[in-house]
């Protein structure tokens, strides 16, 4: 039982200066997992669970940093520096996107992009680190995977519909298409499909 450990014991695997070294009460939720039902379809995004659900989870964005960026979860129980994850931020646009709150996406979509940089690519996370590695020096290959859902599968809409890939993006004002191998699908403008 972990009651049973001695709290100086414990106090050696966490650094100083992380938030769980500190004293008092840790608590441990929200945890961006929680908007994985919103995200994957689980639960109807517009109910009044996906909805406070959302705004417990919306106290992650920029919990003791400035800047923006959600972060994975409470920052109080964080055993390593606090900061925002891009992993996470993606997480919760595409549940922000699932429920209706294009605010709260685009404001997220916005910090992705700023910090994705000319090189398109993310950090782990963005905090500063009084442990190695210093500063955050991995880029990640997950956090494009997780782009391109957040993109085709929540901005663009596509899907599968018998034997039809059927684009309906949620957001207007672009258009193009979506090329794969030697074929292309037209993405439409919903603001343009909604004036005619």
């Amino acid at each position: 039982s972990l009651a049973n450990i001695d709290p100086d014991f414990q106090k050696q695997f966490v650094p100083v200066g992380m938030p769980l070294a500190l004293d008092g009460a840790r608590l441990w939720e929200p945890d961006v997992s929680e908007c994985f039902p919103i995200c994957f379809g689980l639960i109807d995004p517009r109910s009044d669970v996906a909805k406070k659900t959302l705004k417990a989870l919306d106290t992650l964005w920029s919990q003791s940093w400035e800047g923006g960026g959600y972060g994975r979860y409470n920052v109080l129980s964080e055993p390593d520096s606090p900061g925002p994850w891009p992993f996470a931020t993606m997480f919760m646009a595409a549940a922000s996107l699932e429920a209706g709150d294009v605010k709260k996406a685009q404001r997220a979509i916005n910090w992705l992009i700023e910090r994705a940089g000319a090189g398109a690519s993310w950090f782990e996370f963005y905090g500063d680190r009084p442990t190695p590695p210093l500063p955050p020096t991995g880029i990640v290959v997950w956090a494009w995977a997780q782009w391109i859902t957040l993109v085709v599968k929540h901005l663009l809409v596509a899907r599968v519909e018998e034997d039809r890939l059927v684009i309906t993006p949620r957001l207007g004002g672009f258009t193009g298409e979506l090329r794969f191998r030697d074929s292309s699908v037209p993405i439409p403008d919903p603001e343009a499909m909604s004036r005619r």
